[in-house]
């Protein structure tokens, strides 16, 4: 290797060095058995190391209980989960870290998305729809932003966190959504993914909260989706299968459903990504686009080189990324052999990684395009697109709501 090589080219090559003789295993197998043992010890008790978390405890709760889903593994009987989020319930509404801390939305977002995943009438008593709804307003900026919390920072997750609990409480409303759009698309860099605020990075976790803010909040349009589509497909890794969080960097299997999950998001708007290329055609001629071109219609042809002049849609099945090489990676490199999942091989396993590996395979399987990858018990239960939450789970928890909903008209 040349001594000219940056520190990201040699990090980049010890990786495929390691990830290489993991891609041709003899068979690509999801240790189901193994992975729900581990998720169920941690719903009975957590490791010493998990205090660090403190102030996330409702994220805890929705790792362990969303991988379960996943795994079609979660507890008949999960009413001692629900009482423990109704703790960490604000009275000043929505959901804070842990009992009596301040109500923040990301822990608000984890818990409603934990109480969704766990139904019943015990989630359903731990949820105030009304002083939630409160603490939405409250910490809505005047640019269309939100707060994450009294004081705090406004950014692209705090609308995520914000539309996603509102959509999971059933409370989406005009209001919220004043301003959103304009806000979302000044936080899509040059790049073309979304970043923290205007200005920032484009980051993975950061870009799927802006484009699944703006599915929920009905504003997509606002965003310029061919040039977010042309980076995210570039965030693949084209040995690994996996994806990076921003642009130079190693991958990580979380990023299986923050870069993963844009792929669903944006084919949920085909026909507004179709007609936001509407102005462009394909070059006349050769591989180059003619001179009189507009350079609109110069990217579209990068961004679909399969194309032709008299296309209006890509055909059905066209893949936007590529799904079966996510599996791969998945499965062949981030398994823990005793169970659990991790950012990468020569990693720990953890709570986090398992729910997103887990959920971005989910992804995979169900919306990329492509058959499940090894046995069919790989096979993962869908998850909602832009909630992560499982569908059949999610269907169950807007019956209950809506039941509450009848009786109080």
């Amino acid at each position: 290797m040349s001594a000219a090589c940056t520190p990201t080219q040699r990090a980049q090559a010890a990786l495929e060095a390691e990830v290489l003789p993991l891609l041709s295993p003899p068979s690509l197998v999801l240790a189901r058995a193994q992975h729900t043992a581990y998720l169920a010890s941690s719903l009975r008790q957590l490791s010493p190391s998990h205090c660090s978390l403190h102030a996330s405890q409702p994220w805890l709760a929705f790792w362990v209980v969303h991988s379960l889903a996943l795994l079609d593994a979660l507890p008949p009987t999960p009413a001692p989960a629900a009482a423990f989020l109704g703790a960490c319930a604000s009275p000043a509404g929505g959901f804070s870290g842990g009992p009596g801390q301040q109500p923040h939305l990301a822990p608000t977002y984890a818990a409603c998305a934990a109480l969704a995943t766990l139904g019943g009438p015990a989630a359903l008593a731990a949820l105030d729809r009304p002083s939630l709804l409160a603490l939405l307003l409250r910490l809505k900026a005047p640019d269309g932003s939100f707060r994450m919390t009294e004081g705090g920072e406004a950014d692209t997750r705090g609308v995520y966190c914000a539309f996603a609990a509102a959509r999971l409480a059933r409370l989406l409303s005009p209001e919220l959504t004043r301003g959103v759009g304009d806000y979302l698309a000044r936080c899509q860099s040059y790049e073309g993914g979304l970043g923290a605020e205007p200005g920032a990075e484009a980051h993975g976790g950061y870009s799927f909260c802006g484009l699944a803010a703006a599915v929920l909040a009905g504003c997509a349009h606002r965003l310029h989706l061919p040039r977010l589509l042309h980076w995210a497909a570039h965030r693949q890794g084209a040995l690994e299968g996996g994806f990076n969080g921003r642009t130079n960097k190693l991958v990580d299997g979380c990023y299986s459903l923050w870069q993963g999950g844009l792929f669903p998001l944006i084919h949920s708007q085909m026909p507004l990504l179709m007609a936001q290329l509407a102005p462009c055609r394909a070059p006349t001629g050769g591989d180059k686009p003619a001179a009189g071109d507009p350079p609109a219609a110069q990217s579209a042809a990068r961004l679909f080189p399969w194309r032709r002049p008299d296309d209006e849609t890509p055909p059905a099945d066209a893949p936007l990324y590529g799904a079966a090489a996510l599996q791969g990676w998945l499965l062949a490199c981030c398994q823990a052999r005793e169970g659990g999942l991790r950012d990468k091989p020569g990693k720990a396993r953890d709570l986090y990684h398992t729910c997103y590996c887990l959920s971005g395979l989910s992804s995979a399987q169900h919306y990329g395009g492509a058959a499940v990858l090894g046995p069919p018990d790989n096979k993962l239960l869908r998850t909602d697109p832009a909630l992560n939450v499982t569908v059949c789970r999610l269907d169950a928890w807007d019956a209950l709501l809506a039941a509450q909903d009848a009786k109080t008209c």
